[in-house]
């Protein structure tokens, strides 16, 4: 009762023109809650702007589960006043009695609060209806290992209004997502739930011992029978989940690793593939060479990248660098698969150095090696096919003997005959035609004299037959 009478006192003063009241004030829905429970702080200014509280402060002792923003205008005895309202969700860290200190918003500050923390067992409503599993995959691990964390909701009755609180472990934990979520069809104790699983890729960057702060669920449960009820006003059951408490044991590297690339994994392998056969490899054929490294315990970006050298005889293209990460076994297995073209510049027996990925062994805490053996090739010179070269040279002018051919495979069959001499053909067409061309010169010269003996004639007749005529 205390508490409605301050908060309407404060509705009340705040809507007062007074200059000396802040530009922001802030309070909390509850002044006592227990370990399992979350408070909502509320935080109200006069200002329209997207400023944006300043919440760090608030990290050391609580979660922040939601922040959400809402603008409102009121209207008092023909005074409109514009608010802008900041409600933050916060998860309590720890029991006891928790200083909100003041908060930067903007050039204002808000005013310190005081919470109550009461440390009291978890008391959920999950027996039958609804309950949240979290899993862990080891107890410990080394620095850099990852480590599956698992979280599953079980509700057998639909869930409304769900507020949730995703798990946390402080600043040097980090939370990847390794997949979507997935919603599957489960029977336990005689009753079907829905689960929603979910699973993150934990990696821890210093040693020492991890609390998890578990995950919540705020929501309401609906009767599946009284759906139409509570959608027309009824007054739904409110529900609070929470997960298990977990712990794990970060060890640091050990003492006598040596190597620069640090690599805790349950299992290391190193395969490789070739795009055909080197049996038969010649100078300046490209092969293709791809070298695939899995890590189970690792992600793909913690795995070092593979190179193969160019050497005097074998020149070395690198291509892409396809990487991956998958649950086998609610393992997380780390993949890179490494592509590269080589090419020989040189016939001879030529060795192909080893590849080496030191790991440690999580499991019997000891430096293992992954390897891929040395390899001796034999290159052979490059193919020079004269066939083909004499094949190609006559590709635009085909044999004779090759048209044959062709043409008795499309036509009937006919007696054999002589093959035909294409020179000795032309030989005697050109000294015929020659001949041919001599002979009209002869003739050519013979009528042209003939006619000049004849014209000569013609013309000694003229005159005589003149002379005569004369008296």
């Amino acid at each position: 009762m205390n508490i409605m009478k301050i908060r309407i006192l404060f509705i009340v003063l705040a809507w007062l023109p007074l200059g000396a009241f802040a530009a922001v004030t802030a309070m909390l829905d509850q002044d006592q809650i227990h370990t399992n429970e979350s408070v909502s702080l509320i935080l109200t200014t006069d200002d329209t702007s997207d400023i944006a509280p300043d919440l760090s402060e608030l990290k050391a002792d609580f979660v922040v589960a939601s922040t959400s923003k809402s603008l409102s205008v009121v209207s008092v005895n023909g005074n409109v006043k514009h608010e802008t309202h900041w409600v933050i969700g916060l998860n309590p860290k720890h029991a006891g009695t928790i200083r909100i200190p003041a908060l930067a918003f903007g050039n204002d500050k808000t005013q310190p609060l005081e919470l109550k923390v009461v440390d009291t067992p978890v008391t959920q409503q999950q027996t039958s209806d609804a309950f949240i599993e979290t899993t862990l995959d080891k107890n410990e691990a080394y620095v850099q290992q990852q480590v599956v964390y698992t979280l599953q909701v079980w509700t057998s009755r639909p869930l409304v209004n769900v507020r949730f609180v995703p798990p946390s472990a402080g600043d040097s934990v980090t939370f990847t997502p390794i997949d979507m979520e997935t919603h599957t069809m489960r029977t336990r104790g005689g009753q079907q739930y829905d689960v929603l699983e979910k699973h993150f890729r934990l990696s821890f960057q210093k040693p020492g011992t991890v609390n998890f702060t578990p995950p919540e669920l705020h929501a309401y449960t609906v009767d599946n029978t009284s759906a139409t009820i509570f959608l027309n006003g009824a007054n739904p059951q409110p529900i609070h989940l929470r997960g298990k408490p977990l712990s794990l044991t970060v060890k640091p590297k050990p003492s006598t690793w040596k190597d620069s690339w640090w690599l805790p994994a349950t299992r290391v392998s190193l395969k490789e593939s070739w795009g055909q056969k080197i049996s038969q490899w010649h100078v300046g054929e490209p092969i293709t060479r791809t070298i695939t490294l899995q890590a189970w315990g690792l992600s793909a970006d913690q795995l070092p990248e593979i190179k193969m050298e160019s050497t005097a005889s074998i020149n070395s293209y690198e291509d892409k660098i396809e990487s991956s990460n998958a649950l086998s076994k609610n393992t997380l297995l780390g993949t890179r698969q490494f592509k590269m073209a080589l090419v020989p510049t040189q016939a001879g027996q030529w060795q192909m150095p080893a590849i080496k990925v030191t790991w440690w062994n999580v499991n019997n805490h000891r430096a293992e090696v992954a390897e891929l053996p040395a390899k001796t090739v034999t290159i052979l010179p490059p193919i020079v096919n004269s066939a083909t070269s004499t094949v190609s040279t006559q590709t635009d002018s085909p044999s004779l003997a090759a048209q044959q051919e062709l043409n008795s495979k499309s036509q009937p069959s006919l007696p054999s005959q002589p093959p035909v001499n294409d020179s000795g053909v032309m030989t005697w067409l050109a000294l015929f035609f020659a001949l041919l061309w001599l002979c009209s010169i002869v003739v050519i010269v013979i009528l042209w004299r003939n006619a000049q003996v004849n014209k000569v004639s013609f013309s000694g007749a003229s005159k005589l037959t003149a002379k005569s005529n004369q008296p």
